[in-house]
């Protein structure tokens, strides 16, 4: 039992010293086992240095502003009289058609007839005279000017007729408003009614006193009449007026000479004689100032009387002042209205004034169009049928014949290029699209160098010109470039142009570029540290290109210029995967 527990355990022992020597002789072979699956890639340096440019491209040779022969009509082809390569002079003939009316001189025929039947139908339907249609087509027309002036007035008419109603519509609105104040306007008159009453006051006042004046008159002077007392009363006052100047004047001279007793007797008696006249004349004087106050008392009254009449007055105008006003007021309103029923008159006038008149002018001018049309159509249609027999096509320049699109039998396209001649005088031309870098190391006039040249003997490419390539969004130049010599067009020719020497501070094998979806970059090699050793791993690098020669390029990008760029590889190389080197 102790036996058989004793050669247990060796076997585990042995087992497990077996297993662990192999897996110390994988650990250690690992690294190596590992290089041999992966890619073995060939490096290079990053350099500077100068770079000798050319620069590259394929372009297709096409003839130089061809000329592309092809008419209007639809036609049957008789016959080809020239082959691709022919040089045909000026006038030449290249095809003969056959004797038949064509499509297109079918297709004007019915178009003219649509336009004399539409021509006739616009006569009959308008109010155009006969004299003005004979006019129209023996092209007498209105000339421009004139109708611009009549259509111009008929519309300055209009626009003064509506004027004319607006300002009536206004003054209307304006009158009636005045009106609608007036009638909820209340009227105040209660000044004028107190002046009434205070005249009839007054006047009543001045009435008592008159018939007191009255009474006191009767009395007063009993029977005697009034005319009577009046007279007595002016015989007595001029008889007391002439005593009292005779006692003045005495007593003036004895008041001069008081000595003289003469002169003092005088004014004595003068003034005896002036108190009898006082004292005879006290009874009519009484009587007179009865009068007087009378007289007083009757002034008074009419006074008051017409006081009274004008208080009336002025209440009563006052009273009709509203009426007045808006008597007026409506009598203004009655002729506003009819102004403005004669504006609306005049409007409707002069719109139908100017409608007859764009009428008139755009039937002159549709007859006129018209008949234009029709002359036109009908030149179309003598053209057209003096081509339909024995028609030929003619070379319009001279030059080469570079491509035939129709043979006998079938029928022509208008427009359609039946033939292509390349004119005598042009050449052939290719061009090339290449970056904005590239385009920097070239100028026009340079000589390009074709590749294979011993299978392009004579033949010169030239550079005429540089300018952007708008298929490229601006990004790249289109070099244009003359070819002359034994070429055809459509000839893929290969070629290098440019000699410019450059420094720069990055060059890379040519070799070493790589291009994707993203860009063209470029593969470094990093070296990384591990327990087992150094490893190496493919890093990407975009990169700008620069310019370029055979085995060469100049880059720009995030590089220092000492790295290790991949040029080749055994097997395809990715980014971040790792690689081995070629001398390891």
């Amino acid at each position: 039992m102790n036996e058989t527990a004793r050669k247990r355990r060796e076997w585990v022992k042995n087992a497990a010293i077996i297993f662990l020597s192999v897996m110390l002789v994988l650990t250690f072979f690992s690294n190596t086992f590992m290089n041999y699956s992966l890619p073995e890639v060939a490096t290079q340096t990053v350099t500077s240095g100068s770079i000798t440019t050319k620069v590259r491209g394929t372009g297709a040779v096409s003839v130089s502003e061809p000329y592309n022969v092809s008419i209007k009509e639809s036609r049957v082809i008789k016959a080809v009289a020239v082959k691709k390569g022919d040089t045909v002079e000026k006038g030449a003939v290249l095809f003969e058609l056959e004797d038949s009316d064509s499509t297109e001189l079918k297709e004007a025929e019915a178009t003219l007839s649509q336009l004399v039947l539409d021509y006739q139908k616009a006569i009959l339907n308008g109010d155009t005279s006969l004299n003005k249609v004979n006019q129209i087509e023996n092209g007498q027309l209105t000339d421009m000017s004139t109708m611009q002036k009549q259509v111009e007035s008929a519309k300055n008419a209009v626009k003064a007729a509506e004027d004319n109603v607006a300002n009536w519509t206004a003054e209307v609105a304006s009158v009636q408003k005045q009106i609608d104040l007036l009638n909820n306007e209340v009227v105040d008159t209660s000044d004028e009614e107190a002046a009434v009453e205070k005249a009839q006051s007054k006047l009543e006042e001045a009435k008592s006193n008159l018939a007191e004046a009255e009474i006191n008159v009767t009395m007063g002077i009993e029977n005697a009449t009034v005319k009577r007392v009046r007279k007595s009363y002016e015989k007595a006052k001029a008889a007391l007026d002439e005593a009292q100047q005779l006692y003045d004047e005495a007593k003036k001279k004895w008041d001069n000479d008081p000595t003289n007793k003469a002169l003092e007797t005088e004014a004595s008696s003068r003034k005896t004689t002036l108190s009898q006249i006082q004292k005879e004349n006290e009874n009519i004087l009484s009587k007179r100032k009865v009068l007087e106050n009378y007289d007083k008392a009757a002034e008074k009254v009419d006074k008051y009387q017409k006081a009274l009449d004008k208080a009336n007055s002025n209440l009563k105008s006052e009273t009709n002042k509203n009426k007045n006003e808006l008597a007026d007021l409506n009598s203004q309103l009655i002729e506003a209205n009819s102004q403005l029923t004669q504006a609306n008159a005049d409007l409707t006038d002069a719109q139908k004034n100017q409608e007859e008149i764009l009428k008139k002018v755009l039937e002159e001018v549709d007859l006129g169009g018209q008949n234009e049309k029709i002359k036109d159509q009908q030149e179309l249609v003598e053209k057209l049928r003096s081509k339909a027999i024995g028609a030929t096509i003619e070379a319009p320049v001279a030059g080469t014949i570079t491509t035939i699109n129709k043979t006998a039998g079938e029928t022509t396209t208008p427009d359609e290029a039946m033939a292509v001649i390349q004119v005598a005088e042009k050449g052939y031309s290719m061009s090339i699209s290449v970056s904005d870098q590239q385009s920097k190391n070239v100028k026009v006039g340079d000589k390009a160098e074709i590749q294979d040249s011993w299978n392009y003997e004579g033949v010169t490419v030239t550079l005429a010109g540089i300018k952007p390539d708008p298929e490229s969004g601006g990004k790249n130049k289109l070099l244009t470039f003359d070819v002359t010599g034994e070429i055809q067009e459509g000839q893929q020719l290969n070629i290098s142009v440019g000699n410019k020497s450059a420094n720069y501070d990055l060059i890379v094998p040519s070799s070493s570029i790589r291009e994707d979806k993203n860009g063209k970059f470029i593969l470094t090699v990093e070296s990384k540290n591990s327990p087992l050793g150094n490893r190496y791993i493919a890093t990407r690098v975009d990169v700008e290109v620069l310019a370029s020669d055979d085995t060469q390029t100049a880059v720009s990008g995030a590089l220092y210029g000492y790295e290790y760029v991949i040029t080749t590889a055994t097997k395809p190389v990715e980014a971040g995967k790792q690689v081995r080197l070629a001398d390891n």
